[in-house]
């Protein structure tokens, strides 16, 4: 701030004034944090890169980065030095976490007390509705839109997601018929950490880049028939992913069930699998996944192409006159 004037200005000497005002308000010999709030269009991003980075030299900042860039602007700036926090990318992850769970557990409670055929589309509708009005809540005020903001905004959110949502499947596996289980709670975290990036990471990244990419043509994100068709084809690669225990335990039984083991499911009971039936449920199973994630990945690595080749180019304006530019002033941005 400049008086009751917002300075966005991320100019060597403006972010060295805040750095030494905000020591001297602080009382201390260092910031742990220091953050370029806004971008600025009228400062190389070479002479930000330089400035921060001289600072954390000299021992007044330990680590530097940004809040509100774009992935252009986050890149020019690290062509010249290393950008350590992105607090737009946090915020998302957040959202994705608190607000995406919380909306999904509240929403699907009522179809999870009688499971159907029909709860696998549910869910997957609904926790990818919950995610894109995460991402929605993030975008909506946003000053610049691209597709490959959209893209990495929207695996934050999806990460998020998968975070908290494991933490439940984990904290569930803990307790088991024999006491508590480490074990298990591990093995559900570990083995869910592997598969996020190919699941809520990978099909939230795919809904933001249409969101962002209806945005940048609009000026803001709209509900157009367009993200509605991309948030239909991410939902049901959900399904799929989520039905795939079931479909492989169907396909099993369909190619090898014996005639007693037909009658037993007629009469309700679960029947006893062999060897060889485990062993092809679980390729098959993988091979589900594997299928769903493949579909996915090309999806993603097609958008990602068409976003590098359509978005607008990052450019610096001219200075247009004094106390105009991005950044952290004064006593800003600790």
């Amino acid at each position: 701030m400049e008086g009751d004037h917002l300075v966005r200005d991320a100019s060597g000497r403006w972010l060295r004034a805040g750095v030494e005002a905000s020591l001297r308000s602080l009382g201390t010999d260092y910031i742990d944090i220091y953050q370029v709030h806004w971008p600025d269009l009228h400062t190389p991003p070479e002479e930000t890169a330089e400035a921060l980075g001289e600072l954390v030299r000299e021992g007044k900042i330990r680590h530097a980065g940004v809040s509100n860039y774009d992935v252009d602007q986050i890149a020019a700036l690290g062509r010249y030095g290393r950008v350590e926090t992105l607090r737009i990318t946090f915020t998302a992850f957040i959202y994705g976490g608190t607000l995406g769970v919380l909306g999904a557990s509240l929403l699907e409670a009522e179809f999870l007390k009688q499971p159907t055929a029909g709860t696998y589309v549910y869910v997957g509708l609904i926790e990818e509705a919950v995610k894109l009005g995460a991402l929605w809540l993030i975008a909506r005020r946003l000053p610049r839109y691209t597709m490959r903001d959209g893209i990495v905004l929207g695996a934050a959110v999806g990460f998020g997601f998968a975070a908290l949502e494991s933490a439940g499947y984990a904290f569930n596996a803990l307790f088991t018929l024999n006491g508590l289980s480490l074990t298990s709670l591990v093995e559900t975290e570990v083995l869910r950490g592997i598969l996020a990036p190919v699941g809520h990471g990978l099909w939230t990244a795919i809904l933001g880049g249409a969101v962002f990419a209806t945005a940048a043509r609009h000026g803001r994100p709209r509900l157009t028939g367009g993200v509605v068709g991309w948030y239909l084809l991410v939902a049901a690669l959900h399904t799929l992913w989520d039905s795939s225990q079931a479909i492989a335990v169907w396909l099993t039984l369909l190619l090898t069930g014996t005639q007693v083991q037909w009658l037993m499911i007629q009469l309700g009971r679960i029947p006893v699998p062999t060897q060889a039936q485990v062993h092809l449920y679980t390729a098959l199973n993988w091979t589900l996944l594997f299928v769903d994630a493949l579909i996915g990945l090309l999806v993603l690595r097609r958008r990602w192409r068409r976003a590098t080749a359509t978005d607008p180019p990052l450019e610096v304006e001219p200075p247009t006159g004094a106390g105009v530019g991005v950044g952290a002033g004064p006593g800003v941005g600790v």
